[in-house]
Order: C-alpha cells, then sequence, then structure tokens
C-alpha cells in the first residue's frame, strides 16, 4: 500500500495505457513504493515525516495537490514499469570505454511537470537560491552603484 498513492488510483491513472502492462498485487505495491520514492527525490529538501518515511503527509495537502502527487507517482510508476531489471537499478549507467553518450530517460522532467504549480515543489534541484547580499556598514554593493 502506498503512501501517496493506491493501487486504484494508479491503474485508474494508467488506465489509458494499457499497454503499460501493469503487475498486480504485491508487485504493483513494490513498483508504487519505487515510485513514491522517485517523487520524493523531485520535491527537495523537505523533511520526511518520522511516520511514513515520505517527505509529504497527504492529509496535509490540498485535494489539488494530493491529485497532482497522484499524477506524479502514477507517471512514475508507468515509466518504471517498462524498465528491465537493470535498468531499474541504475546498473545500465555508464559510459563504455569507447565514449557514447547517453540520454537521461527524463523521468525527472515528467514529474516536475505534474507538481509544479500545486506548491509542492521546495526548488528546482537545478541550483540554490540567490544568497542574501551581507552588506558591510558604509559599503557599497555592485547594484549601489550609479549607471553612466
Amino acid at each position: 500500500m502506498g503512501v501517496y498513492a493506491s493501487q486504484a488510483q494508479i491503474t485508474t491513472e494508467l488506465a489509458p495505457h494499457p499497454e503499460l502492462g501493469l503487475p498486480s498485487g504485491a508487485a504493483l505495491d513494490a513498483l508504487i513504493s519505487a515510485a513514491e520514492r522517485a517523487v520524493d527525490a523531485r520535491l527537495g529538501p523537505l523533511l520526511r515525516d518520522p511516520i511514513s518515511g515520505a517527505k509529504l503527509v497527504p492529509a496535509l495537502l490540498t485535494a489539488a495537490q494530493r491529485a497532482a502527487v497522484v499524477r506524479a507517482v502514477a507517471t512514475a510508476a508507468g515509466h518504471l514499469s517498462q524498465l528491465d531489471s537493470e535498468a531499474a537499478f541504475g546498473l545500465d549507467d555508464y559510459l563504455p570505454s569507447l565514449l557514447s553518450l547517453q540520454r537521461g530517460d527524463g523521468l525527472g522532467a515528467r514529474i516536475d511537470s505534474e507538481l509544479a504549480g500545486f506548491g509542492l515543489l521546495a526548488r528546482s534541484g537545478s541550483a540554490l537560491p540567490d544568497p542574501v547580499p551581507v552588506r558591510p556598514s558604509g559599503a557599497l554593493l555592485a547594484g549601489d552603484l550609479p549607471l553612466a
């Protein structure tokens, strides 16, 4: 049983894609857990709930936020269901001796697009926020200089 999404919610979200061939029972629960970990990884530097271990507590989210999280988990579950065992564990992520560039799978961007606009992402993950400038007493900062 998932923290963010149930088996019924995931199968409903992914019903338009029967070609995915989702597993059932305990295998689907394991897939949902892996998908929830992928979503948690995209949420940013949030503290984990000490009871569930998840970064979000669904009971504290709005209905729209819960729906966005379910969609994100379904997106991740659909993607993970199509990976072979090596790819699922990241074992195929290497560069052979003859350099060949490999493209990322794009899962992070898909998860982010489902969560965007609902106040769930703590930061983009690509950059830290701008630091607050410290102004020494009586000193000028670059932005204080008049433009000529």
